[in-house]
């Protein structure tokens, strides 16, 4: 298997709500998370944390306006350009990022349009989320950055996406891929040499429900069809509409790590989940994923 590049900015401990907000939006286009009549899309453009946007409204029209962001805050200043090239002044948009990094123009949630990269989900799941959970040696939540970069599959032809872990208590290699004939349930791999094998939902394109085993190395097919909170912990995952291009002027001390990974290492972790599909049938899979949605139903989405 081919060595995994991965490019990642380490969030040092202490990092804070506000600087988190300082970091531009993911250049593209993005749609309201719930239907609206406000508009039908906006094309955002970022630079560092300058914001350059074009809105589309459902009458055919479209504005477009610049402006900075602010702590957590960008105010544009829309204008709509008539037929001679002058510009007339309209609405001023806030955009705002609230502290699970979600970014909503005048309230009104919105995220990146994912295109899903082909027929395989499990590949929109490529890009940044910021995750939360509480280890089962602490009593409060920690939480850390997920990058995923890397489209592969494993030996049998199943796609899987990996990537990068980077937390406040460690940094490791992660890869995630779906159980095969259970829509909407995922088996992961977290760790190197000690590695922990989770299950996860996904609520929607830009938010994750799961379960995280406690305990470290390969599970019985036991454990794995026991997996809950009696022996797991639960997190949270938001995708995070992130400009990697901004980390370097936040307002946060960051450090830049390229790290070429032990191929090694990232069969290790392939083949362990290549074995957890395997032990896993596909009623233990149900129940998994049974188990999530009722986790989910008790957690509502922000």
């Amino acid at each position: 298997m081919k060595k995994l590049n991965l490019l990642t900015s380490i969030f040092l401990l202490g990092l804070s709500i506000n600087a988190q907000a300082q970091l531009a939006p993911e250049n593209g286009w993005y749609v309201a998370d719930q239907a609206t009549d406000q508009f039908s899309g906006i094309n955002i453009e970022s630079q560092n944390n300058m914001l350059f946007v074009s809105k589309f409204k459902l009458d055919g029209t479209w504005t477009s306006g610049n402006g900075i962001f602010n702590n957590d805050t960008a105010q544009v200043q829309m204008v709509k350009t008539n037929p001679d090239h002058s510009s007339t002044p309209v609405d001023t948009d806030v955009y705002r990022w609230d502290s699970s990094s979600n970014l909503s123009v005048n309230g009104i949630r919105i995220h990146r349009f994912n295109y899903n990269y082909g027929p395989n989900k499990v590949y929109s799941l490529i890009g940044f989320w910021s995750t939360t959970y509480t280890p089962a040696n602490l009593l409060v939540s920690t939480g850390g950055l997920v990058n995923l970069t890397k489209k592969d599959t494993l030996e049998g032809g199943e796609p899987i996406v990996a990537g990068t872990y980077i937390g406040t208590l460690r940094t490791s290699m992660v890869i995630i891929g779906p159980y095969p004939g259970v829509e909407n349930l995922y088996l992961g791999m977290l760790g190197d040499s000690d590695t922990q094998f989770f299950v996860a939902t996904l609520r929607g394109l830009n938010e994750m429900i799961g379960i995280i085993s406690n305990s470290k190395g390969p599970l019985t097919a036991e454990e794995m069809a026991n997996l809950s909170l009696s022996n797991g912990s639960m997190f949270l995952a938001n995708r995070v509409s992130l400009n990697p291009s901004a980390l370097n002027t936040a307002s946060v001390k960051t450090a830049s790590v390229k790290d070429e990974a032990n191929s090694a290492d990232l069969d290790n972790l392939t083949g362990e989940l290549a074995t957890s599909q395997n032990l896993i049938t596909p009623e233990v899979a149900n129940e998994l994923l049974e188990r999530l949605n009722a986790i989910s139903d008790s957690n509502p989405q922000n």
